[in-house]
């Protein structure tokens, strides 16, 4: 699916959140042979997203350990962003000191600053992460739109309301709070947000990264040459227009030294 998508490759907030949209309905697996996303009763958390995350302090790899990452949401939004070669010095998610996130005090919403937008990635209290596609302040709250994953075992698109003055999720407050049972709108209340920053892509050097065709052709057309950041992911590579092609190199996210 990601060979199918028309990438701005400077647009990184969209191309980020179009690649999570590609993967719709992926499902985890119980084993390495069901990371393809096609058992749709897997409920183990193998997923290819969190074996090929972008994440170098998260990535696993063969022979280093076994595979045991729990929950996968964070993995997804990770490899997502890598994906799309987004630059690392414009994400908060980057940053060597996670505890400088912004909280929800420091929204607007709140009486703060910072207004949430596209391509800002969420961190819950329970620990869920997810990605911001877009927002809405209504009469009841603020209306976010996110992808996620690990979202009943796959990857779905979700609507939460959040109470402007605290970030309580109204949304799951609603529909899963029962009497004398478990709080979910504080559980599902962003206990960090982890903010995109279009602004700093000013200040970064880019690199034209060359794939040589040999005289061939590779899909998507014209992908021949990309923009990549200093220190950060190439993304996916382009594959051989024939199948008995093969590519030396790696689908693996990986930076550009």
């Amino acid at each position: 699916k990601l060979q199918a998508l028309d990438l701005s490759n400077t647009d990184y907030e969209k191309d980020a959140i179009k690649i999570a949209a590609s993967q719709e309905n992926y499902h985890e697996g119980n084993n390495y042979s069901q990371m393809d996303g096609s058992n749709e009763n897997g409920n183990d958390d193998f997923a290819e997203m969190a074996y090929f995350s972008s994440s170098p302090s998260y990535r696993w790899m063969p022979g280093e350990e076994e595979y045991d990452y729990g929950g996968w949401c964070g993995n997804f939004c990770w490899w997502a962003m890598g994906m799309a070669s987004m630059p690392q010095d414009v994400h908060d998610y980057w940053l060597k000191d996670r505890n400088s996130c912004l909280k929800w005090s420091d929204t607007v919403y709140a009486g703060g600053a910072y207004e949430l937008k596209a391509g800002d990635l969420l961190n819950m209290e329970i620990g869920h992460w997810c990605m911001v596609t877009d927002v809405e302040v209504t009469d009841k709250g603020v209306k976010v739109g996110t992808w996620n994953g690990n979202n009943d075992n796959n990857v779905g698109f979700d609507y939460n309301v959040f109470r402007k003055s605290d970030g309580y999720n109204l949304t799951m407050a609603e529909e899963y709070n029962k009497p004398g049972g478990q709080e979910y709108g504080e559980k599902y209340r962003p206990k960090g947000i982890y903010a995109y920053h279009p602004e700093k892509l000013s200040g970064i050097t880019f690199y034209n990264v060359y794939f040589d065709v040999n005289g061939g052709e590779a899909l998507p057309a014209g992908k021949e040459v990309k923009k990549v950041a200093d220190d950060s992911f190439y993304g996916w590579m382009p594959v051989p227009s024939r199948l008995i092609s093969h590519v030396r190199g790696s689908m693996l996210p990986r930076r550009v030294p």
